[in-house]
């Protein structure tokens, strides 16, 4: 790896790290790493040596042939790189449309994990469907692909804010963009259109993301560490913003975040008799009425 290749590495790793240690804010993290790397490479553009530009951004794109060689690096880094501005816009608005809704769900380690483990699946299938051509890859879309491909697995009859090709709807159930998105991807893929667009990468990305939400399911959210000790709460959830505030609280894995989202949830929540305030005092929730709920004792 090159010298001047370290700072887009450095840049990923720092954001990364974030996320690891606060579990917040998955979505913008991963947004200003792209941003912000896509910035480097304008900039280095401007004041090195045009060569050396290349070489950096050669250094760190994917390669089919990378995943028999010490690069596999590439196959996560290819996933922070763009070469325009509408290349980087359109993958943003994506990750935008399909990242916060599952990171209000699934909390935002998990975003993460569903981002790099699909950027490799991509990488991987856009190699082996290439062979034994080596042309170079490139883009976020694989890894947000993935984002799509985990929301299908974990909560399929969700809706979600999508564009539909040309048509932006509000409401789109997961299952429903899905299937046009795989139908569509597959069609374009062996019509060979020659848009210089990787649709196997895109495919690659959401079979794994369907995997890797598949697994999510079935072992970490198994673990619902929350569920029982705020389950007590539902009564109180009487509008689309409470429940999913409730959610938010049932599937964090950290005590402190998930006692801060409750805390958030108490604020907004009224008492069911008086229509009044309410409070949380240690393990309890209370209002002047006399109104009381008992939280669950730790596990």
């Amino acid at each position: 790896m090159q010298f001047f290749s370290l700072i887009p590495v450095l840049i990923i790793l720092l954001f990364l790290t974030y996320i690891t240690i606060t579990n917040r804010r998955a979505v913008i993290c991963l947004v200003l790493a792209n941003v912000m790397i896509f910035s480097f490479f304008i900039l280095s553009f401007r004041i090195m040596e045009h060569e050396q530009s290349i070489n950096t951004l050669i250094d760190l794109m994917f390669f089919p042939s990378d995943i028999f060689g010490y690069r596999f690096y590439t196959t996560v880094t290819s996933a922070f790189l763009h070469i325009d501005p509408m290349h980087i816009l359109m993958n943003l608005i994506f990750l935008f449309l399909l990242g916060f809704p599952l990171e209000i769900k699934a909390g935002s380690r998990k975003v993460v994990i569903v981002y790099l483990i699909s950027a490799v699946g991509a990488s991987f299938l856009y190699a082996v469907l290439s062979y034994p051509n080596n042309t170079p890859a490139l883009g976020a879309s694989g890894a947000i692909a993935g984002l799509m491909g985990a929301l299908v697995a974990l909560y399929p009859k969700d809706e979600i804010p999508m564009f539909l090709g040309p048509i932006f709807l509000l409401r789109t159930p997961v299952y429903l963009a899905a299937m046009i998105f795989i139908i569509t991807e597959t069609a374009y893929a062996f019509a060979s259109t020659g848009d210089n667009v990787a649709r196997t990468a895109h495919i690659g990305g959401i079979m794994t993301g369907m995997v890797v939400g598949a697994a999510l399911s079935r072992f970490a959210f198994k673990l619902k560490v929350h569920t029982k000790r705020y389950g007590v709460l539902e009564v109180l959830a009487n509008t689309h913003e409470l429940k999913r505030m409730l959610d938010r609280i049932k599937e964090e894995d950290n005590e402190e975040v998930a006692r801060a989202w409750a805390e958030e949830f108490i604020k907004e929540a009224r008492c069911p008799l008086c229509g009044r305030d309410l409070r949380l005092e240690k393990d309890e929730v209370g209002c002047d009425c006399g109104y009381r709920i008992k939280l669950k004792s730790r596990e």
